[in-house]
């Protein structure tokens, strides 16, 4: 009977010396939900700022474009214009 009463005694030790690494687990546990939920939402954030980086720079990429097109254009236009003017001013120059 003694015998029995020690076991009994250890189990509830045991039982008390549980007990506190059962909370520091659910609270390890709960702290563990919050992280990974964390990074889901940073991962998330990522994600839609790339999208959006992406965005920019394709807008800007056309720009470029458009502003090279219309470089090239007023060039053309820079260059028939000087050639108008040699071609009139050697006309000026036979009268």
């Amino acid at each position: 009977a003694k015998a029995l009463q020690k076991t009994l005694a250890e189990i509830q030790e045991m039982k008390e010396a549980l007990r506190p690494l059962q909370a520091e687990a659910r609270q390890l546990q709960l702290q563990n939900r919050n992280l990974e939920d964390q990074i889901t939402l940073v991962r998330q954030k990522r994600d839609e700022e790339v999208q959006q980086y992406r965005e920019q720079l394709e807008e800007m990429e056309e720009r470029q474009r458009q502003l090279r097109s219309g470089l090239q254009l007023q060039q053309q236009k820079n260059k028939e214009l000087e050639q108008l003017r040699i071609s009139l001013a050697g006309e000026l120059s036979t009268y």
